[in-house]
């Protein structure tokens, strides 16, 4: 029988080497079913109104008291995961910074390490339909919304084992799997989940920029937090 996931993905930092920032990440939630994705919507959306929140909630602004809050929403609820991708980009060497469908192209290969890791952990199969949403950005609608899409529709396949560079490259790291992908970029102001994904990247960002009380203690124990290019250290004795 299908089922229906959904993986809800936002960034924080810059992806660049202009010296203002060292770090680039992707956070978010994964959602295994329809029950729990209305569950979460219904219980941040409860949390909002409690706190008398009547805005988009964004991680860089929100109250520290209304961080922890709904982070707690999120961590409370079962089967919900967080996940995070972190990158140093000083140790960034393969990306053309100048070139923004350079820098496009590696975002979605960002995405597909994330992706492979929910296959990895048996989080989405032959059987699955993942709904993949990301923050709207420049350089994410039409072309470049099909091209993700349709990339991923063909990457993974069996039939299609072989057919791309990375395959030949990295074979044996590279699954293979029938998993249908629908991409949609979207803006928080119009997506609760969206902006629940906001602050899940924010927290973790900050802590990377070592902020005193970043809140990253209230983010559920992450499902996923890969560290690229190589291994390092966030600055802090424990890293999360």
């Amino acid at each position: 029988m299908s089922k229906k996931c959904w993986l809800f993905l936002d960034d924080s930092g810059q992806l660049s080497n202009n010296g203002t920032h060292n770090y680039f990440l992707y956070g978010g939630v994964f959602i295994p079913n329809e029950k729990k994705l209305n569950e979460l919507r219904n219980k941040i959306n409860n949390q909002k109104k409690f706190l008398g929140i009547t805005k988009e909630i964004k991680g860089a602004s929100i109250k520290k008291k209304h961080r922890k809050k709904l982070l707690q929403v999120v961590k409370k609820i079962e089967d919900i995961e967080t996940l995070f991708l972190i990158e140093h980009t000083p140790s960034l060497n393969r990306v053309d910074f100048e070139n923004h469908y350079s820098v496009r192209m590696h975002k979605n290969y960002l995405v597909k390490r994330l992706i492979e890791q929910l296959h990895n952990k048996n989080l989405i199969d032959d059987d699955t339909t993942l709904y993949i949403y990301i923050d709207n950005e420049a350089l994410s609608g039409g072309i470049y919304k099909d091209s993700l899409q349709n990339h991923l529709n063909a990457y993974y396949r069996r039939s299609n084992k072989g057919a791309f560079l990375k395959h030949l490259e990295y074979t044996s790291f590279i699954p293979s799997f029938e998993t249908q992908f629908k991409v949609k970029y979207i803006d928080s102001r119009s997506e609760l989940l969206m902006q629940v994904a906001d602050l899940l990247a924010n927290t973790k960002y900050r802590r990377y920029k070592l902020e005193s009380k970043d809140g990253s203690e209230h983010i559920k124990c992450p499902l996923v937090c890969l560290k690229l290019p190589k291994q390092f250290r966030s600055g802090k004795e424990k890293i999360v």
